[in-house]
């Protein structure tokens, strides 16, 4: 079962006081390559498609050439999933999760392939938010084991405008990632916890858990 939100965020995203490239907010490049290869290959007249939704700014930040480790303003990226959604006749988040399930699947033989090498689901679980936050530069995660075959976490620091988002996309890697390591199924759970504003947005700490079968 997947990740299901009354309010998308969309809305919020949209309205942040923060022009495409400017918010201190940011990702690794190679998320947004991963995005371009996706939407080359999988939406209706590609990446042109794409830019062609975008207001123009959003449109002149994609133009730009992303370098896999150097850092890029994270909100353009989860804005181009709405257009994405709208050119693929999609909900918002339902191409988010998609394309987050071909990017964890295709990471499953790159930089996660030594994790799993040797791993078990509970080793995965684990980690496996840690290393998701490593894409990006601003929450602080922390993770333990509770009862049974689940493991529990904090992402402090989030965006509440891409809570939504940024959940879809955990929830994608968890499924994908932990059932490689051996769960027949896994299932992510994430509410978001007000904490306060940084950089002049509200933010939230996700508080979460991932659950599995065996």
């Amino acid at each position: 079962m997947v990740l299901r939100f009354v309010n998308d965020g969309s809305r919020e995203l949209l309205s942040l006081p923060f022009e495409p490239g400017e918010s201190p907010f940011r990702m690794k490049g190679t998320a947004f390559r991963g995005h371009l290869d996706y939407v080359a290959q999988h939406v209706p007249g590609g990446v042109d498609a794409m830019l062609g939704a975008l207001e123009p700014k959003g449109r002149a930040f994609f133009e730009q050439p992303f370098l896999a480790a150097s850092l890029y303003d994270v909100f353009p990226l989860a804005v181009a999933g709405i257009a994405c959604g709208r050119l693929t006749s999609q909900g918002y988040l339902d191409f988010v999760r998609v394309r987050s399930e071909a990017q964890a699947a295709r990471d499953v033989g790159g930089v996660y392939k030594v994790l799993l090498a040797f791993a078990s689901p509970e080793a995965v679980a684990t980690r496996l938010p840690r290393l998701v936050s490593q894409y990006e530069d601003f929450t602080e995660v922390e993770t333990w084991k509770a009862d049974g075959n689940e493991v529990r976490g904090v992402s402090r620091g989030l965006p509440r405008a891409i809570f939504p988002w940024y959940a879809t996309v955990c929830d994608a890697y968890a499924r994908v990632v932990v059932t490689k390591a051996g769960a027949k199924t896994c299932e992510f759970e994430a509410t978001p916890k007000a904490s306060g504003d940084a950089h002049g947005v509200p933010v939230v700490d996700m508080e979460f858990a991932i659950r599995w079968t065996v």
